[in-house]
C-alpha cells in the first residue's frame, strides 16, 4: 500500500540528494590500517566489546583511537568521561564542511550537559552509524534524529526549512525565496507525509531513504 503513495523520485530525495547524499564526507587517509603507540592503551577485552557493540573492525577502531586522542592532544586513560568538545570535533577535516555537523555532534552526545561533546564512545558510536557495514534502518533512523532539528521525534515545516537552509548554504545568494521555501516544503509534504497530519515522522522518512538506493553507501564518515 505505501508503494502506491511514494513515486521513485520524490521531492524529499531530491532536496536531500540533489547529486548525492550531502552526509557523505572526505577521508582523511586512503586506508585504515592497525596503528601502534597509543593504541597500545585499548585492552583485547575492549577491542572485542567494540566490535561487538558497533560495526567497526578492529583497525577501525585501533584508527579512531588514535584520531580522538589525537584531538585530545593527551593520552586516553579513562574512557567513560573524557570528553572532546564540539567545537573541536566540528573541526575535524571529516566534518568541517559538513552542514550538519553540529546536529552529528549534538546527536551522537551523551553528555548529561547536552553540550554536544564527545566521549570516545560516542565517537565510536557515531563512527559505527557512518560506516559501510552499517544497516539501512540504522543510518536512516540517525539520520533523521540529524535532520529534527528540535528533537520532537518529527521532521515539521521548522525542521525541513533548516534542512533546505543548510543544503543550500543559508547565503543571500543561495537562500531560497520564502515563496520557493513554501513550495518546496508543500511538495516534500505532500509526497512523503502519509498520514497527513502536517509533519514526517521516522517511518514516513525511513520510506523515502528506503527508495535511494545510494543511501547506504553514501551516508558515511571515513576517517
Amino acid at each position: 500500500m505505501l508503494s502506491g503513495l511514494l513515486h521513485k523520485d520524490s521531492e524529499l530525495q531530491r532536496v536531500l540528494f540533489p547529486e548525492g547524499p550531502e552526509l557523505k564526507v572526505c577521508s582523511r587517509s586512503g586506508h585504515i590500517g592497525i596503528m601502534g603507540g597509543s593504541a597500545s592503551h585499548l585492552s583485547k577485552e575492549q577491542l572485542s566489546e567494540y566490535q561487538e557493540l558497533t560495526f567497526l573492525t578492529k583497525q577501525d577502531i585501533l584508527h579512531a583511537y588514535r584520531i580522538f586522542t589525537e584531538l585530545l592532544s593527551k593520552e586516553l586513560d579513562d574512557f567513560q568521561n573524557t570528553r572532546v568538545s564540539k567545537d573541536r570535533i566540528c573541526e575535524m577535516p571529516e566534518l568541517k564542511a559538513n552542514p550538519f555537523r553540529e546536529r552529528i555532534c549534538l546527536v551522537f552526545s551523551t553528555a548529561a550537559e547536552k553540550d554536544g561533546s564527545i566521549s570516545f564512545e560516542d565517537f565510536l558510536d557515531m563512527l559505527s552509524a557512518f560506516s559501510d557495514s552499517a544497516t539501512l534502518e540504522i543510518k536512516s533512523h540517525y539520520a533523521f534524529r540529524i535532520f529534527d532539528f528540535d528533537d520532537d521525534g518529527t521532521l515539521d515545516k521548522e525542521d525541513l526549512k533548516k534542512l533546505v537552509n543548510c543544503l543550500t548554504g543559508g547565503t543571500s545568494d543561495t537562500q531560497l525565496s520564502e515563496g520557493e521555501m513554501n513550495q518546496l516544503i508543500q511538495n516534500i509534504l505532500e509526497e512523503s507525509d502519509i498520514d497527513k497530519d502536517g509533519t514526517v515522522n521516522l517511518s514516513e522518512f525511513q520510506h523515502v531513504i528506503s527508495r535511494s538506493p545510494d543511501f547506504v553507501s553514501s551516508f558515511k564518515i571515513v576517517l
